[in-house]
């Protein structure tokens, strides 16, 4: 949604620019903002990935899990993961 707001308000600052007169300024807030889009998106992309805490606590209980079952100490039950 973030994105379709970024080009939608890009488009009307393109469109705004070129009914003025000057030089070309609408670039520098599409710019700013993109950047802050991009950014945004990255996070919410990588929070179920594989860099997310998630994915790090479930390889750690997974990773733990085989080395007791290595060392043949009894297998614990599965915990739930947090939210």
């Amino acid at each position: 949604m973030h994105l379709l707001v970024y080009l939608a308000v890009s488009l009307g600052l393109f469109l705004l620019d070129q009914l003025s007169s000057g030089g070309p300024w609408f670039f520098w807030p599409v710019i700013g903002w993109g950047i802050f889009v991009l950014i945004h998106g990255a996070t919410v992309l990588m929070e179920g990935s594989f860099l997310g805490a998630r994915w790090e606590e479930r390889k750690t209980r997974q990773l733990m899990e085989r080395d007791r079952e290595r060392s043949g100490g009894p297998p614990r039950p599965p915990q739930p993961l947090a939210p």
